[in-house]
């Protein structure tokens, strides 16, 4: 009997060890099952930023691309020539350093206005302006 006495002692020890192993893990989940839907919810929220589409933010550009055709104007009476993206881009950053828009929005706004016809293309990347669509845009401006 002293043997079962001494193997039920035995188990009762590591039952106990086994049940604060045992309560120890499911706190850790739980503190990692947080964790994880925190850093979830985060990231979701970033993507959800950067998921904005072209159309989503579409009016708040239609002020920007005044301030782009000015900047191409002035690259063009600079160079004296039609001006490609990143005469446009540098003229766009020196004129306008308060206004911070990124590189793929400027072009963008070149693009369309081209579109629009306010803009042509003499040459692939190159663009100059319209003088008579200009004429019609600055009753407008």
């Amino acid at each position: 009997m002293s043997e079962d006495a001494e193997e039920l002692e035995r188990i009762g020890v590591e039952s106990v060890e086994e049940e604060r192993y045992i309560s120890f893990l499911q706190k850790r989940i739980a503190k990692l099952e947080k964790e994880n839907l925190m850093l979830r919810r985060a990231l979701l929220r970033e993507t959800a930023e950067i998921d904005r589409t072209y159309q989503d933010i579409k009016d708040k550009l239609e002020p920007l691309k005044a301030t782009v055709l000015k900047a191409v104007i002035n690259s063009i009476r600079v160079h004296q020539r039609p001006v490609n993206y990143e005469e446009i881009i540098r003229s766009f950053r020196s004129g306008f350093p308060f206004i911070r828009a990124k590189t793929e929005t400027i072009t963008r706004m070149v693009r369309r206005l081209r579109e629009e016809g306010i803009l042509f293309s003499p040459k692939q990347g190159f663009f100059y302006v319209n003088k008579e669509a200009l004429k019609e845009v600055s009753k407008c401006l």
